[in-house]
């Protein structure tokens, strides 16, 4: 497996001195930057020599895939994000956003279900020309109230039966929903993408003390024949430098 890190690309050179293999990126912030700022970005990894392979936080904060003008906003979006993401090295997108997907009171369900995989179609269609593939981010439900387990997300993808557009294990989000191993295994076929955070509600980078849960993450991934990427998605509070140090060690368990 390769291994990665959620982090800007200010970081590269920190995290390519570590072994890290890419770096994971967020989306908007990725779409909203000056031309001069997104040149920055690619000078970064250029200078680390690491790619930016995958992206986080798809759609910026206060939209909802459910409003009136959300389909054409999409496309207007991905249109700029996309190849600007394959610029960087990306091939992963990640379809999390947990507010963006949010179902309101009030809203039919069915509505909610077609419009999400009309977005899903609609960045799969755009992603394809940029050799991008969307996957469909798990999130429990403390932070959003559609798709929050693995097979969930497995579904809508096999749902929309295309190439470019997959499942993603979160295993902050399955240890927090207390998902059983099984929809791990039933999502095999579908599986393109991971992400990690120690097993703990906030969601800090690994540490001494967790290694068996790490290791048990990591025979799952490889029972199931995963062989693929995962990231680092964790909060390092002021010390991030620091703590990814000393999650790198446990890191190397998905490399064996």
């Amino acid at each position: 497996m390769k291994v990665g890190v959620c982090i800007h690309t200010g970081k590269a050179e920190f995290i390519k001195s570590l072994g890290y293999d890419f770096i994971e990126e967020n989306l908007s912030a990725v779409e909203k930057a000056t031309d001069e700022k997104f040149s920055l970005m690619q000078k970064n990894v250029e200078k680390a020599g690491i790619p930016v392979y995958s992206f986080n936080t798809f759609f910026p904060k206060g939209f909802s895939i459910y409003g009136a003008d959300a389909m054409e906003f999409t496309r207007t979006y991905v249109e700029r994000a996309f190849p600007r993401a394959a610029a960087l090295g990306g091939k992963v997108c990640v379809f999390g956003s947990a507010k963006a997907r949010y179902i309101e009171e009030g809203t039919d369900q069915d509505f909610a279900e077609k419009r999400l995989l009309d977005v899903v179609e609609l960045c799969a269609e755009q992603g394809e020309r940029h050799g991008l593939t969307i996957v469909i981010e798990p999130l429990n439900s403390n932070e959003t109230n559609y798709i929050n387990t693995v097979t969930e997300g497995a579904e809508i993808a096999r749902r929309l039966g295309r190439g470019n557009v997959g499942a993603l294990v979160d295993f902050y989000h399955f240890f927090m929903e207390n998902e059983p191993d099984s929809n791990l295994f039933d999502a095999k076929d579908i599986l393109l993408h991971a992400h990690l955070a120690r097993p703990n509600a906030d969601r800090m980078a690994p540490r001494a003390g967790d290694e068996t849960i790490i290791a048990r993450w990591a025979e799952l991934l490889k029972k199931s024949g995963y062989d693929g990427t995962i990231a680092l998605e964790c909060r390092y509070g002021d010390e991030f430098e620091r703590l990814l140090t000393e999650a790198t060690p446990l890191m190397q368990i998905f490399r064996k």
